[in-house]
Protein backbone atom coordinates (compact mmCIF):
# COMPACT_ATOMS: atom_id res chain seq x y z
CA UNK A 1 0.00 0.00 0.00
CA UNK A 2 1.16 3.80 -0.63
CA UNK A 3 1.57 5.60 2.05
CA UNK A 4 0.62 9.41 1.21
CA UNK A 5 1.85 12.40 2.65
CA UNK A 6 0.01 13.92 5.03
CA UNK A 7 -0.88 17.16 3.08
CA UNK A 8 -2.22 14.93 0.11
CA UNK A 9 -4.51 12.81 2.65
CA UNK A 10 -5.86 16.48 4.04
CA UNK A 11 -6.32 17.71 0.09
CA UNK A 12 -8.42 14.40 -0.74
CA UNK A 13 -10.52 14.62 2.59
CA UNK A 14 -11.00 18.17 1.95
CA UNK A 15 -11.89 17.15 -1.74
CA UNK A 16 -14.43 14.09 -0.37
CA UNK A 17 -16.24 16.17 2.00
CA UNK A 18 -17.10 19.27 -0.45
CA UNK A 19 -18.38 16.73 -2.58
CA UNK A 20 -20.51 14.96 0.37
CA UNK A 21 -22.03 18.35 1.26
CA UNK A 22 -22.93 19.73 -2.12
CA UNK A 23 -24.31 16.10 -2.59
CA UNK A 24 -26.33 16.58 0.36
CA UNK A 25 -28.05 19.87 -1.35
CA UNK A 26 -28.85 17.89 -4.88
CA UNK A 27 -32.61 17.80 -4.68
CA UNK A 28 -32.89 14.45 -5.09
CA UNK A 29 -35.52 12.39 -2.60
CA UNK A 30 -33.92 9.14 -1.96
CA UNK A 31 -37.29 7.69 -1.87
CA UNK A 32 -40.58 8.38 -0.20
CA UNK A 33 -39.95 9.28 4.01
CA UNK A 34 -36.48 8.15 3.58
CA UNK A 35 -33.81 10.03 5.81
CA UNK A 36 -30.60 10.03 3.70
CA UNK A 37 -27.47 9.78 5.91
CA UNK A 38 -25.18 12.32 6.46
CA UNK A 39 -22.39 11.82 4.01
CA UNK A 40 -20.16 14.31 5.89
CA UNK A 41 -20.04 11.87 8.94
CA UNK A 42 -19.67 9.02 7.30
CA UNK A 43 -16.30 10.49 5.29
CA UNK A 44 -14.88 11.97 8.33
CA UNK A 45 -15.37 9.22 10.28
CA UNK A 46 -13.67 6.51 8.15
CA UNK A 47 -10.86 8.96 7.76
CA UNK A 48 -10.31 9.17 11.40
CA UNK A 49 -10.50 5.65 11.96
CA UNK A 50 -8.14 4.27 9.66
CA UNK A 51 -5.52 7.30 9.06
CA UNK A 52 -6.10 9.92 12.10
CA UNK A 53 -3.55 12.23 11.12
CA UNK A 54 -5.77 12.85 7.67
CA UNK A 55 -8.52 14.71 9.08
CA UNK A 56 -6.65 17.78 11.62
CA UNK A 57 -8.90 19.51 14.07
CA UNK A 58 -9.26 22.88 12.10
CA UNK A 59 -10.28 20.58 8.63
CA UNK A 60 -13.03 18.52 10.83
CA UNK A 61 -14.29 22.42 12.02
CA UNK A 62 -14.36 24.22 8.92
CA UNK A 63 -15.96 21.11 6.93
CA UNK A 64 -18.67 20.81 10.32
CA UNK A 65 -19.53 25.01 9.43
CA UNK A 66 -19.23 24.72 5.76
CA UNK A 67 -22.05 22.02 6.13
CA UNK A 68 -24.34 24.03 8.54
CA UNK A 69 -24.00 27.41 6.75
CA UNK A 70 -24.88 25.50 3.32
CA UNK A 71 -27.34 23.28 4.57
CA UNK A 72 -29.08 26.16 6.36
CA UNK A 73 -28.94 24.17 10.07
CA UNK A 74 -28.28 26.24 13.18
CA UNK A 75 -24.57 27.34 12.58
CA UNK A 76 -22.43 25.86 15.05
CA UNK A 77 -24.72 23.23 16.48
CA UNK A 78 -24.35 20.75 14.18
CA UNK A 79 -20.66 21.72 13.71
CA UNK A 80 -20.15 21.07 17.52
CA UNK A 81 -21.33 17.24 17.63
CA UNK A 82 -19.87 16.37 14.67
CA UNK A 83 -16.65 17.37 16.32
CA UNK A 84 -17.06 16.22 19.56
CA UNK A 85 -18.04 12.50 18.08
CA UNK A 86 -15.18 12.87 15.53
CA UNK A 87 -12.87 13.25 18.41
CA UNK A 88 -14.44 10.38 20.14
CA UNK A 89 -13.71 8.05 17.60
CA UNK A 90 -10.16 9.39 17.55
CA UNK A 91 -9.39 8.83 20.63
CA UNK A 92 -10.27 5.35 20.39
CA UNK A 93 -9.27 5.09 16.69
CA UNK A 94 -6.53 2.27 17.81
CA UNK A 95 -8.67 -0.05 19.61
CA UNK A 96 -11.20 0.23 16.69
CA UNK A 97 -9.03 -0.92 14.00
CA UNK A 98 -7.81 -4.20 16.03
CA UNK A 99 -11.55 -4.72 16.20
CA UNK A 100 -13.71 -6.67 14.05
CA UNK A 101 -15.91 -4.85 11.52
CA UNK A 102 -19.29 -5.27 13.20
CA UNK A 103 -18.15 -3.85 16.16
CA UNK A 104 -16.76 -0.88 14.51
CA UNK A 105 -19.79 -0.73 12.21
CA UNK A 106 -21.83 -0.36 15.53
CA UNK A 107 -19.49 2.04 17.29
CA UNK A 108 -19.42 4.56 14.64
CA UNK A 109 -23.33 4.25 13.93
CA UNK A 110 -24.11 4.77 18.19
Amino acid sequence: MIALPRQVQCAILLMLSFVAIVGSMAPLAPGGDMIAPDLLYCILAAAVIRAPNAAPLWAVVALALAADLFLARPVGLGALVLLLSIEVLRRNARSLRSSPFLFEWSVVSL
